[in-house]
């Protein structure tokens, strides 16, 4: 399986990335927004008894809702099962989750290793906010920080966000703003190269195993997102 490194390093982009007609395809909006509808049905008894499993274990709802950044730099509310205790955000402020989060409950650490948590974005996907496929919405306040220190770093919001994504069946999760910028990369290159197929590929890769699909050469020469560097003192 490719490594962080020689992912970034296969999947050049140009300084704008401009997203595949496929993206913005009536098409496509309405074939997701089907899918997520039936799905939601489909897994209507899972989400149930993994919100009685997540009250039952700690104190505060099943499910949490949180401002998120989406197509065109709009602000929605994502939905999610609730994979940390109550109010984890209380004494430190917005942080990032890393490995071993201590505020991350027992149930929460097996709803994010098999992906559970996000099946409630499905009804984001009804309503239009999200795509089944996509870059991943991150929060306003981290948006901010990371469109200082990467300059195309707005560029992902030239699509939906996706419950699933190139860039989330590639790496784990991020623990610094480099591994935000080799992220970028996958998302910027994905928003050209996508196709129907693709998606398919992408969604099935995020429940089976495998190497992440390989994605076709761009015809021009192009470089990876780098960090801006700070200024230097005179």
């Amino acid at each position: 399986m490719p490594t962080n490194a020689d992912m970034t390093d296969h999947v050049p982009t140009s300084p704008t990335a401009t997203p595949s007609p496929w993206l913005r395809s009536a098409g496509r909006s309405a074939a997701e927004r089907i899918a997520a509808a039936l799905g939601l049905v489909a897994v209507a008894p899972i989400l149930a008894i993994c919100a009685i499993v997540v009250r039952l274990e700690s104190r505060g709802g099943a499910f949490y809702r949180q401002i998120r950044v989406g197509r065109d730099g709009r602000p929605f509310r994502i939905v999610k099962l609730r994979t940390m205790v109550a109010d984890a955000e209380a004494d430190s402020g917005p942080v990032w989750s890393v490995g071993h989060d201590p505020r991350v409950t027992a149930i929460g650490r097996f709803l994010r290793r098999s992906h559970l948590d996000e099946l409630p974005q499905l009804w984001n996907v009804v309503r239009g906010e999200m795509s089944l496929v996509g870059p991943r919405p991150e929060r306003p306040v981290f948006t901010e920080r990371l469109a200082r220190e990467l300059p195309r770093y707005a560029q992902r919001h030239r699509a939906r966000p996706g419950i699933t994504g190139l860039a989330q069946i590639s790496q784990g999760p991020d623990a610094s703003v480099d591994d935000v910028a080799r992220k970028l990369a996958l998302d910027l290159r994905y928003l050209e190269a996508a196709t129907p197929w693709l998606d398919v590929l992408i969604l099935a890769r995020t429940f089976l195993p495998g190497p992440p699909p390989r994605l076709p050469a761009r015809r021009s020469g192009g470089t990876a997102p780098t960090r801006r560097e700070p200024a230097s003192a005179s």
